[in-house]
């Protein structure tokens, strides 16, 4: 579901220097909506610097027809004098004292900033319906991650359930991998994919015994399957309440969202602001900036179905690092849990090891059902995995 990548066969060689840092813009990101903000920022005439956990080029690194772009958008980053740090995750952020707390190949570092751009990204945002446990049931993300690697093999049956927007982006990367869908369905109008559709549907369970088979339908169709991709997106949020931007709890289904601001000084890009298209993502970062620069920040776009995409169910799974069920958190609620901190603490959730990233949504979801305030409990660094090693190997 995370669509994370796998892990390294031989632990990253660190050199034990640490790095420290200075700059105006400092852009945590390097797909293509941080590219497209960081060279609109330098193009203002700020000195920028810019945070990639992996290789810059995120999204478009599995989109073959994307290469050239991607060429382009390296050598206009280097013509501009951009401090590009990949392989560099940013840990936290401290926005009173304007430093960004990392981590990289030579251990563990500090950028200090007076602007910070989101270029985050998204999650796959789960839903609460029954068996959404089952083995073969992924994100779209990760549909797009496997299909651009080739790992789909060509008997497979795959459906995909989700927003008009999500489901047009994954039947043009099935097109651009040549992976062939069995089924797109959504609680939206489906557009004419050349795809078997259903319109105007929800999602009520998932059906297989070791793995996923089918699905049912509000219609009362059954469509079968060997992979479920969800298409439902939640952007990234916790590195931005971080740095002091507005967020809330909004959409159907509802997902947190972060705001970018004046004041303090935090730009949302991208995914990360809803914009979900691949091939426009530099340009709609480049938009988002040019409106900061002057005073009017572009508002989050909130996935908006016609419809909830399913029913929540009380065995249904909310946090699947704790295995934590709807009934738990009734349960929970009942005992007289009331507040979101307090139902963190008694159920478990959002303590694994994706620290709430994918359950924070659906765990909200479903408190706000029983009455409870979708309020976020505390997010504190490291807002990542991190090794020990590490954090230990600056020398000091």
């Amino acid at each position: 579901m995370s669509a994370a990548g796998d892990l390294a066969a031989e632990a990253r060689p660190s050199t034990g220097s640490g790095f420290s840092s200075t700059c105006d813009v400092l852009v945590v990101g390097g797909g293509p909506a941080g590219i497209g903000a960081a060279l609109t920022m330098a193009g203002a005439g700020r000195s920028v610097t810019m945070l990639e956990a992996n290789r810059v080029g995120g999204s478009w690194l599995l989109r073959r027809s994307l290469g050239d772009d991607l060429r382009r958008a390296k050598v206009a980053l280097a013509a501009l004098e951009i401090s590009v740090l990949e392989n560099t995750t940013c840990l936290g952020l401290y926005p009173e004292e304007g430093i960004a707390a990392a981590v990289g190949p030579g251990g563990p570092g500090e950028v200090r900033y007076d602007v910070v751009v989101m270029a985050t990204g998204a999650y796959d945002r789960p839903l609460s319906f029954s068996g959404n446990d089952l083995p073969g049931i992924i994100g779209l993300r990760g549909f797009e991650s496997f299909a651009g690697q080739g790992s789909f093999d060509s008997k497979l049956r795959i459906g995909v359930f989700g927003g008009s927007a999500e489901v047009e982006r994954a039947r043009a990367m099935a097109d651009e991998t040549d992976v062939s869908l069995s089924w797109i369905a959504s609680p939206d109008e489906v557009p004419d994919l050349g795809v078997p559709a259903h319109s105007a549907v929800q999602l009520h369970r998932a059906q297989g015994r070791r793995a996923i088979s089918s699905v049912v339908l509000s219609s009362g169709a059954r469509l079968e399957c060997d992979f479920l991709v969800l298409g439902f997106t939640q952007p990234t949020w916790e590195l931005a309440a971080a740095a002091g931007a507005p967020i809330s709890f909004a959409g159907r289904p509802p997902v947190v969202v972060a705001e970018s601001r004046v004041d303090p000084p935090v730009v949302v890009v991208g995914e990360a602001a809803g914009d979900l298209g691949i091939r426009t993502a530099c340009e709609d970062a480049e938009g988002r900036v040019r409106s900061w620069l002057r005073g009017e920040p572009a508002p989050t776009r909130v996935g908006e179905t016609a419809q909830d995409p399913a029913p929540i169910c009380d065995d249904a799974f909310v946090c699947f690092c704790e295995d934590v069920r709807v009934r738990d958190v009734q349960k929970a609620v009942a005992e007289g849990f009331t507040h979101t901190e307090l139902l963190k603490r008694r159920t478990g959730i959002s303590t694994g090891p994706c620290q709430g990233k994918l359950c924070m949504p659906a765990f909200l979801e479903v408190a706000t059902s029983l009455g409870v305030s979708p309020e976020l409990p505390t997010t504190r660094p490291p807002l990542r995995p991190v090794r020990l090693a590490d954090l230990g190997s600056a020398r000091v």
